[in-house]
């Protein structure tokens, strides 16, 4: 494997394309050459809440997301090492207790709405 892998975050509104775009590229390049990871695989997963009350979190705000486990993977994809990203169901509104194995790449991408701007993950 080179060097140490770029790091590149899509960041904007709901319905921007963010998806769109991020999916495309990982098409284009390659899966051994891009690892896509996804900010909405990080939000919390609240299983200790009644199905109602997780309804009512606003998923748009920045404490909606398990920053320490996404910091975590990007440390660990960046040191070489594959990590199991966790898997949302949006139906439920919590992790299903699976998770997708994502490798180290040349080039890592994360797409969502505060990618590139919520501590310290941003600027």
């Amino acid at each position: 494997m080179s060097p140490r892998p770029f790091i590149v975050g899509v960041a904007g509104g709901t319905g921007s394309g963010k998806t769109t775009v991020a999916e495309r590229l990982a098409e284009l390049v390659g899966e051994d050459h891009l690892a896509l990871v996804k900010l909405d695989s990080y939000y919390w997963g609240h299983d200790d809440m009644a199905f109602e009350a997780r309804e009512r979190i606003n998923y748009d705000h920045p404490d909606a997301f398990d920053w320490p486990l996404l910091i975590e993977h990007v440390h660990r994809l960046m040191a070489g090492e594959a990590v199991p990203v966790p898997i949302y169901d949006f139906t439920a509104h919590t992790r299903s207790g699976e998770s997708t194995l994502v490798a180290r790449a040349r080039w890592s991408w994360s797409r969502g709405s505060w990618c590139c701007t919520s501590p310290p993950c941003g600027p």
